[in-house]
């Protein structure tokens, strides 16, 4: 789907259950994938791009209400576009589903956990060139083992080998609260853990 508004559009009356989209191309302007009341679905190694000429607030995957039990996994979402809006990867309002091994890179947000979901779980993914990493507004969330490249990290997440320079960072990813040692070899391909 290549300059199309939406790439894939699921949102039933009521909820149901599994839907798969997996290992295509999705280059849209308003959403790549946009989920409402799915449940034990997938969204599996998808590349989804928000065109070029874009200028509407946009979100590769969102998962809106009533979603729950759904897996996003092996992803790769960017911004191609110059736009004045923002851009998110993920946007998620659901419960209980897995974020993982995702790529999400130069976008507004790298990930959003919106206020009224719950109990969702981000992590291992690689977040590059992302103004704000992950946005967590939600309940019992968990995000932790997601990767930052360049930029601010988190206690609980990994720097890439070329970052491991001496550092101080607190819980936001700003500031001066942790410091990481500053004789870590920057030529192995080792990440390190924080």
């Amino acid at each position: 789907c290549v300059g199309v508004g939406t790439g894939v559009y699921s949102q039933p009356a009521a909820a149901q259950p599994l839907i798969a989209i997996t290992g295509g191309h999705i280059s849209s302007f308003v959403n790549g994938v946009d989920l409402l009341n799915r449940t034990d679905s997938t969204v599996i190694g998808m590349t989804i791009y928000k065109e070029a000429t874009s200028v509407v607030n946009w979100n590769g995957i969102q998962e809106g209400t009533g979603c729950e039990w759904n897996r996003f996994i092996g992803n790769r979402v960017a911004n191609s576009g110059v736009g004045v809006s923002t851009s998110s990867g993920i946007t998620s309002t659901g419960t209980w589903s897995v974020m993982s091994s995702n790529i999400m890179d130069t976008l507004t947000t790298g990930i959003y956990l919106v206020a009224g979901g719950t109990g969702n779980r981000a992590t291992g993914n690689l977040i590059r060139n992302c103004t704000n990493k992950i946005t967590d507004s939600s309940s019992y969330s968990v995000t932790e083992g997601n990767t930052y490249s360049p930029s601010a990290i988190g206690v609980g997440d990994f720097l890439l080998p070329y970052q491991a320079a001496l550092r101080g960072v607190n819980a936001a990813g700003t500031g001066t609260n942790l410091l990481i040692s500053s004789d870590i070899d920057a030529s192995s391909n080792k990440q390190v853990k924080i």
